[in-house]
């Protein structure tokens, strides 16, 4: 027996649409690697484990080289640091490009007086620092109100500033 499906030309449109998606959650551009001009570097994530029951969230990102003129990609299985969370890690907030939310942050001293009796504080110091918050809660906050690829996109990004204030050539080497 022989099966032919007769496709209206809108849903065939529909069905070339899902085949030609990527399966890919993120990809952002980042820092070229000074040995390999020729190429340019993106970090790539496809994979991620949310297991909410165990307040646990791993994203699992590559570094990969795509050449500049042909578009061949070469995956050297480049270092990246472990995006590994648990329930208790927290976050920094991020605005709609992916950057911190940062606020006004002031650091006091208490004054002491010479009996060690508590006098009064005294504002020290005055920085901008990001809003932090559980990972995991922001994160279900963000998946009931964007769509999943923004999300990683968002949180790839992130993880890019945060490797970065970490070392900021992590990304430029090949080792």
């Amino acid at each position: 027996m022989r099966k032919e499906q007769i496709i209206p030309i809108e849903i065939q449109d529909q069905l070339d649409i899902i085949e030609s998606q990527q399966l890919v959650l993120a990809e952002i551009e980042i820092d070229e690697i000074e040995l390999m001009p020729t190429h340019r570097q993106v970090l790539r994530v496809r994979d991620n484990n949310i297991a909410l029951s165990q307040s646990y969230l791993k994203i699992t990102p590559k570094r990969i080289l795509i050449d500049k003129i042909t578009g061949e990609e070469l995956d050297l299985n480049l270092p990246v640091i472990n995006w590994e969370r648990t329930g208790s890690d927290l976050a920094s907030l991020v605005d709609e490009y992916g950057e911190r939310v940062l606020v006004e942050t002031n650091y006091y001293e208490d004054v002491f007086d010479e009996e060690g009796e508590f006098v009064e504080e005294i504002l020290t110091e005055t920085t901008q620092e990001p809003v932090m918050t559980n990972v995991l809660k922001y994160l279900m906050l963000m998946i009931k109100s964007k769509k999943y690829v923004e999300i990683f996109e968002l949180f790839t990004t992130q993880y890019i500033s945060d490797t970065k204030e970490i070392d900021i050539n992590f990304f430029k080497r090949l080792q």
